[in-house]
């Protein structure tokens, strides 16, 4: 069976299913979190190298930041990149060290994670039982997450073992829940369809086994699947071999060497290859393949550094054993504690009891003549209120009537004030015309035009009309009656000029065109244009409007 399916798959999809989206806080996170998922894009492309840098950049923030989560997951990364190149030992130094941290900073979903992948090492070191119990151990607690991507991916990588240690009834009963988990999830539905493979020829159903390789094989061009493929291929070669077709089983032996098989692969592809050759009778080609063979194991154990990879196993097992000691130690002492807590509390109670019981007649009258007193009080209290609350609303109604007596009071001072304007405005009106009159009559007539002294009189009363001082006075004392008026007007309409505002003073005490015109000193003409700029200035549509609208202000 090929192991590299496993670390291709199953380390990776571990740590797509356990992996939190997690808030980014801060630029020195965003910038971890960019550089973890760069490192991710490249592992996924198979670019190894790259995708170590990034992580290493995102580690090193991580540390100097007291990042826990983002320097869990770099050396999640960093692991699962170290054993994608088959460098074990440096893949589990990695893991125990994101291990420690899950067990101190993090959660029980992160502390999963990392036994799944310290599990698939172990399946990778044929370490089979150990790697079997730690699946288990995750998988139980993915169950609780109710998660069905998670509960999928954990219940293939225990019918992965069972195929492994040879457990046919473990393998199908797990595939069985994993089929029925991923059935959303085309890709991983497929990898579970080849564990189904190596199932079936070790039950012996070689034919069952080659026709649904033969069905996922199209399926297997993707590049992400190649391993998949990988392993199929010589899932049917092992077929072939047993049905004793040699001729097709190194066809395919071919074609797998030809899929870039990596190190483990190929070992495996060319002992396939000299026991077919040597079943075939071509025992030099056999030989052959075996120095092939050789020459593939000695490139594998200088990688895999089988010493160091057991004495990092063995620090994982102590630290595990370390922790479940310090749990157990933790829970003794948590009971102890209760207990001790338990029996202090009620010693309390008893001794709270007797007393109570003791000086309970003697309190029941104490209580009772407060609650009577209080009772008493709270009477008194409430009547007092009562009268005060009376007083209020009465002086409330009073101030009230006062306020509403003097509005009415005042309205009436101006309403008297705006009328006896209104007839002074009138007068001056009417003495204006009246002067005018007189003053254009004496114009137009020939006597007057050769008698400077008449002249030098109607130039006088000329310079009355332009000054008016009385006109300054009226306009002062309306301003004086009407200031509401006047603030409203120009809070509202604040971009009117002062004249402007003279101008629709006039109008606020209803004077009509001509008696405007008469006391401004303007023509009636200029009067009724001035009253359109206005009524535009102020958005009226019509300057019959200008009244009502102003008297309403």
């Amino acid at each position: 069976m090929n192991n590299t399916v496993f670390i291709h798959k199953i380390l990776p999809l571990c740590f797509f299913l356990l992996f939190p989206l997690c808030s980014l806080f801060g630029n020195t996170e965003k910038e971890c979190d960019r550089l973890i998922e760069q490192g991710i894009n490249a592992a996924q492309k198979e670019d190894y190298v790259k995708s170590l840098e990034f992580l290493n950049e995102a580690k090193i923030i991580a540390e100097n930041s007291n990042l826990h989560k983002q320097h869990f997951w770099t050396l999640t990364n960093i692991g699962i990149n170290y054993a994608e190149m088959l460098d074990y030992s440096e893949a589990l130094d990695n893991f125990l060290e994101a291990y420690k941290i899950a067990l101190k900073h993090l959660d029980a979903r992160n502390e999963m994670s990392i036994l799944n992948n310290i599990a698939g090492l172990y399946l990778l070191d044929k370490k089979y039982d150990k790697a079997d119990e730690y699946f288990k151990k995750v998988y139980d607690y993915a169950k609780e997450t109710k998660d069905s991507l998670l509960i999928g991916g954990c219940a293939m990588n225990i019918a992965l073992t069972g195929n492994y240690i040879n457990n046919v009834k473990q393998a199908e009963e797990y595939l069985v829940i994993a089929s029925e988990m991923l059935k959303n999830q085309p890709k991983e539905l497929i990898q579970a369809k080849t564990f189904r493979i190596s199932t079936l020829i070790l039950k012996g159903d070689y034919e069952q086994a080659e026709k649904l390789s033969l069905e996922l094989m199209p399926m297997l061009e993707d590049i992400e699947l190649r391993n998949l493929k990988i392993s199929v291929l010589i899932q049917i070669i092992k077929i072939n071999n047993k049905k004793k077709n040699y001729k097709k089983a190194l066809e395919y032996c071919r074609m797998a060497l030809n899929s870039d098989a990596n190190i483990e692969n190929k070992a495996e592809i060319y002992a396939l290859m000299s026991n077919l050759f040597q079943a075939n009778g071509q025992y030099d080609k056999a030989l052959a393949y075996k120095d092939s063979i050789m020459t593939a194991i000695d490139s594998l154990n200088i990688i895999k550094d089988g010493k160091h990879f057991e004495n990092s196993r063995i620090k994982f097992e102590l630290l595990k054993n370390e922790k479940e000691l310090s749990d157990s130690q933790s829970k003794l002492k948590t009971e102890r504690i209760i207990f001790v807590s338990v029996i202090i509390i009620a010693v309390i109670i008893t001794l709270i009891l007797i007393w109570a019981f003791r000086n309970k007649s003697v309190k029941n009258k104490q209580r009772q003549k407060i609650v009577e007193l209080e009772l008493e009080q709270e009477k008194n209290k409430k009547i007092l209120l009562e009268k005060q609350l009376q007083e209020q609303e009465t002086l409330a109604l009073l101030e009230q009537e006062r306020l509403t007596n003097e509005q009415e009071r005042l309205m009436r001072e101006i309403e008297s004030k705006n009328r006896e304007l209104t007839a002074k405005a009138l007068f001056l009106s009417n003495r204006n015309e009246l002067i005018e009159n007189i003053v254009n009559s004496l114009s137009d007539s020939h006597e007057v035009s050769n008698n400077k002294k008449l002249l030098d009189n109607i130039q006088q009363l000329k310079n009355q009309l332009k000054e008016n001082t009385e006109l300054d006075s009226f306009i002062s004392h309306f301003e004086q009656i009407n200031q509401n008026f006047i603030a409203a007007l120009r809070e509202k309409h604040s971009n009117l000029t002062a004249n402007e505002v003279r101008f629709l003073s006039c109008i606020y005490i209803n004077l009509n065109t001509k008696e405007i015109s008469s006391l401004l000193n303007i023509t009636p003409e200029y009067c009724k244009k001035k009253k359109q700029q206005i009524a535009q200035k102020m958005g009226l549509t019509s300057t019959s409007l200008l009244y009502s609208y102003i008297s309403k202000l």
